[in-house]
């Protein structure tokens, strides 16, 4: 084992795996851009205060933090959505303001199976909207892009304002709501009676835990849960507002079989306000969310003097990336073809540059010798490298102005002409 190796819970990215991430980060700027979105790169070293802001317990229990030459704080950020929400406060653009980001984010946690430290995001914003359709815009955006990398969705929706509201119908403390919202939090993951129990040292009772489970517990098809609730809540206002918000939403989404409201649905982190959701692959559920995220109309306001409403969405890379192998996504990923220009000498080397110059304006990614090594030698490099097609290159071609083009796997030649 080599004796200097990244820190716990890091990797390097090596050039195989850069491929697959690099036909990824395609399609999701394809995908962005074709909306409207711009790309930005907020700084991955942020100021203490501005993460400190408005995260929740658990995030900040979790960063990587310390202080400069000169005491003052920093951190290395958690996510991406902090910098971004801080770069739409300092500037002052026409609303909608959308913007995306692709970059790594770190937090100190146990690392595990498709879980790092050091982690890349993709992360999509839209500011300064209030309506329904924002919301419904970034959650079929985050769909469009996994759709285009082959996957089958389950998106689980919920409104943060309903369980509050939901909290106040049950006269919970608000002082503990945040507590109690962790604990819903951890619903789809921990049994009943771990559920019943964190929601007992949260600070509340017996009978309103059970009564708050059997609330939030409900997952399915809006069109049966929404009018069930509609009529267990219909004399509270606040609930029926809530519910009222969630069916405009629903009836604004299409592919309605990708999504299903989940009551239990509230993220962790402390900045959301409404409109909540997570994606999960329909073949691969126990892997983890795709893509989360929902509506923060307070965070800009905490960086400046003007607030604005907003939405957003994340996804882990390493996550995703995983669940890509174990639906054989892969094997669907386009790459430029590639072709080994092998010159028979050093005398033949000037001309094999122009042959190569030549597949690369015609698309290929062409690589030529620079070792000087024998043929058997380049065709071996050839072969590891697992090129498309290789090349022989000396005199008789540049007299003729032919060369025979070999299939790597085939092994069939086929006679080129050309003019350089």
């Amino acid at each position: 084992m080599a004796i200097y190796q990244p820190p716990k819970g890091m990797k390097d990215i090596a050039p195989e795996e850069m491929e697959r991430r690099k036909w990824i980060y395609s399609i999701i700027r394809n995908v962005l851009d074709s909306y409207g979105y711009t790309e930005v790169a907020p700084v991955e070293l942020e100021m203490w205060e501005t993460l400190a802001a408005k995260a929740g317990e658990d995030n900040l229990n979790e960063v990587y933090d310390f202080n400069d030459q000169a005491q003052r704080r920093h951190a290395l950020r958690f996510d991406l959505t902090c910098g971004i929400a801080r770069m739409v406060a300092n500037m002052r653009l026409p609303k909608p303001i959308k913007m995306y980001a692709i970059g790594n984010s770190w937090r100190y946690d146990a690392p595990q199976k498709g879980r790092y430290r050091c982690f890349t995001q993709w992360d999509v914003e839209l500011f300064g909207i209030d309506s329904i359709t924002a919301d419904a815009e970034i959650i079929a955006v985050s769909s469009e892009i996994m759709k285009k990398l082959g996957l089958d969705l389950e998106v689980r929706i919920n409104d943060r304002k309903l369980v509050e509201n939901i909290f106040a119908y049950l006269k919970i403390d608000k002082k503990i709501y945040s507590d109690v919202m962790r604990t819903v939090d951890k619903i789809p993951k921990l049994s009943k009676d771990n559920i019943l129990t964190e929601f007992k040292k949260a600070g509340i009772s017996k009978d309103t835990a059970e009564s708050l489970l059997k609330i939030l517990g409900r997952k399915g098809k809006a069109k049966d849960l929404i009018p069930m609730l509609k009529k267990e809540f219909e004399n509270n206002a606040d609930i029926t507002g809530s519910i009222n918000n969630l069916e405009s939403l629903f009836a604004s989404l299409e592919n309605k079989n990708n999504y299903v409201l989940d009551l239990s649905i509230v993220r962790g982190i402390g900045y959301y306000t409404g409109i909540v959701f997570e994606a999960f692959d329909k073949k691969e559920q126990k892997l983890g969310s795709l893509f989360a995220g929902g509506r923060f109309d307070g965070l800009v306001g905490i960086y400046s003097t003007e607030d604005m409403p907003a939405v957003g969405v994340g996804g882990g890379m390493e996550r995703l990336m995983e669940v890509l192998e174990q639906n054989g996504s892969f094997s669907k990923m386009q790459r430029a073809k590639s072709v080994f220009v092998a010159p028979v000498n050093d005398a033949a080397r000037p001309y094999a540059k122009k042959i190569a110059e030549y597949f690369r304006k015609n698309d290929f990614s062409a690589e030529i010798d620079l070792t000087g090594r024998n043929l058997k030698k380049q065709f071996d490099y050839a072969n590891k490298k697992q090129f498309d097609y290789i090349t022989v290159i000396g005199d008789k071609e540049k007299e003729s102005k032919t060369f025979m083009l070999r299939d790597m796997k085939t092994g069939k030649e086929k006679k080129m002409t050309h003019k350089l």
